[in-house]
């Protein structure tokens, strides 16, 4: 499933993380998630790492009631993967950081081209 450019979810079934994050010229990728009918978008940035999608469609109960649009620094199951090991170790004294953030983004009144919404 590609989303690299505008790509409706429709009915897909989706429980995934995304590789190869299109970085632009500011250091972040940035994940949209647009409602066509309001034209609201939540849009979510990071500067590394990778994009885990899930429609909700697996739980339980209250199935497909929302979608989980998660930031990650480390692929789905790292800790099972011999060939991220190094990418999930932090030495004693070391640190680290993972940086993303969220904003919405909603349509003027009558539009379905959203504007940004204020502080």
């Amino acid at each position: 499933m590609d989303f690299r450019g505008a790509n409706p979810v429709g009915q897909r079934v989706i429980d995934a993380c995304y590789a190869d994050l299109q970085f632009g010229p500011d250091g972040r990728a940035e994940t949209v998630l647009r409602d066509p009918k309001t034209g609201r978008e939540l849009r979510i940035w990071q500067e590394s790492g990778f994009m885990h999608v899930f429609t909700g469609d697996t739980l339980p109960r209250g199935r497909r009631k929302s979608i989980a649009i998660e930031p990650v620094e480390a692929m789905t199951n790292s800790f099972n993967r011999d060939e991220f090991k190094t990418a999930i170790t932090i030495d004693p004294g070391q640190s680290r950081r993972f940086r993303c953030g969220v904003r919405l983004v909603r349509a003027a009144k009558g539009d379905t081209k959203a504007t940004p919404s204020k502080p």
